[in-house]
């Protein structure tokens, strides 16, 4: 058996994905603890290292040791909906802020803002002294942990209030 290193609920909790060292996301009913799907879903060519679902219950994003971050469809198809490109290390943890934006962590040092609702573009970036490894975020700030100890607390006063990322 392979080790998981990711699991998240569903807002509904009706769902809980989980992500492996087997490069695999895997897609759970919370109730009767089976597998809901006979084939997890695959694309990353390393493990998966965080999983989390947006706020509406419909997208799900999985990071990998592989710097990639994809996107999957949980509303119909359970199909790709493509991958965010721009981290330079192995990608460790995920948030979704709101239902459109997604947060990032990594290696790299970097906590990466994504509008989901613009292209997967990345509309910004911190940088911190060291590598990050978890992040969270409530009512317009966000904490990102690293090495050493360090937790990071960041407003989000930089991001436009009309670009309606804090908005539920």
């Amino acid at each position: 058996k392979t080790q998981v290193r990711a699991v998240t609920y569903s807002p509904s909790g009706n769902l809980i994905a989980s992500g492996s060292d087997d490069r695999t996301v895997i897609l759970w009913d919370a109730n009767t603890c089976r597998v809901l799907r006979d084939k997890p879903l695959v694309g990353h060519r390393a493990g998966v290292t965080s999983v989390a679902i947006s706020p509406d219950g419909v997208i799900l994003a999985s990071a990998s040791w592989d710097q990639s971050i994809l996107l999957w469809d949980l509303d119909r198809s359970h199909g790709s909906l493509g991958q965010l490109i721009g981290h330079t290390g192995p990608v460790r943890g995920l948030h979704f802020a709101t239902t459109h934006t997604l947060l990032s962590v990594a290696d790299d040092s970097t906590l990466r803002v994504w509008d989901l609702r613009v292209s997967n573009v990345c509309v910004s970036a911190f940088y911190a002294p060291l590598p990050l490894k978890c992040v969270h975020a409530k009512q317009g700030l966000i904490a990102a942990g690293g090495e050493k100890g360090l937790v990071y607390r960041l407003d989000a006063l930089w991001i436009k209030e009309d670009d309606g990322f804090w908005q539920n």
